[in-house]
C-alpha cells in the first residue's frame, strides 16, 4: 500500500474509531458496534466519511 493511501485511512480510521473503541479488544468488536457508530459520525455532518471507513474496516 502506498504511504499516501495508508495515511488517509489512518487519519480516518484513528479519529472515527479508535477514542470510541479503545478499551476493547479487535475481537470485542461487533459489525452491530461499528454499524451504531455510523449514524453517529452522520449526525455530526461527516457522512462522506462513512463510506471510506467501511473500507478500512472490512481490510481489517
Amino acid at each position: 500500500m502506498a504511504d499516501t493511501a495508508r495515511a488517509t485511512r489512518r487519519a480516518i480510521f484513528e479519529p472515527e474509531l479508535v477514542p470510541t473503541y479503545t478499551n476493547r479488544s479487535l475481537h470485542e468488536i461487533t459489525p452491530d458496534d461499528l454499524r451504531a457508530r455510523c449514524p453517529q459520525i452522520v449526525d455530526r455532518g461527516a457522512a462522506a466519511t462513512v463510506i471510506p471507513l467501511r473500507g478500512v474496516v472490512k481490510q481489517i
